[in-house]
């Protein structure tokens, strides 16, 4: 799964529908959180490589997701 910056606070990645990983700061930490389809999949996680794994490992899980080319 390949990704991509959207703005300085969200990546999407290329599979079609994308999975998406926000960053959000809380008490002037950064946290992460994935989401697929509008819904969050986890809780807040506090590195991008932890919530692009969450992601990956729900797109090997559930194959919803088809990879773009």
């Amino acid at each position: 799964m390949k990704w991509q910056a959207q703005g300085e606070y969200l990546v999407i990645s290329n599979t079609i529908p994308a999975y998406k990983v926000s960053k959000v700061f809380i008490r002037a930490e950064a946290e992460y959180r994935p989401s697929f389809c509008g819904e969050f999949i986890s809780l807040f996680v506090p590195t991008f490589d932890e919530a692009k794994a969450i992601c990956e490992r729900h797109h090997q899980i559930m194959g919803e997701a088809q990879e773009a080319a």
